[in-house]
């Protein structure tokens, strides 16, 4: 008998990695992220709702509310684009580093 797990589909693969990220949330309204993949099914980039970078988070200080959204967050998908960004500008780096 052959008690090999199945393999999963790229859909579940994404939606596990979407999940674990959403995690990694800062603001406990909802926690919610974004994956980004290419039509070949190659993962680009993830981002969760999160505080700004040395900002204070919602879970620890309370949300900033405005028409009904939390303004101390950025979106999922606003993140996982910065963090494209910031990986192009690190590997461009690299290059000019390299040439020279």
């Amino acid at each position: 008998m052959d008690l090999k797990p199945a393999r999963l589909t790229f859909d579940e693969l994404f939606d596990l990695v979407a999940l674990f990220f959403a995690c990694r949330g800062t603001c406990n309204r909802l926690r919610t992220s974004t994956v980004i993949r290419d039509k070949e099914n190659i993962f680009i980039a993830a981002g969760y709702n999160g505080s700004l970078p040395k900002s204070p988070h919602c879970d620890e200080v309370g949300h900033l509310i405005v028409d009904n959204h939390c303004m101390r967050t950025n979106h999922g998908e606003d993140n996982a684009i910065l963090n494209c960004l910031d990986l192009t500008r690190t590997y461009l780096n690299q290059i000019q580093d390299q040439l020279r």
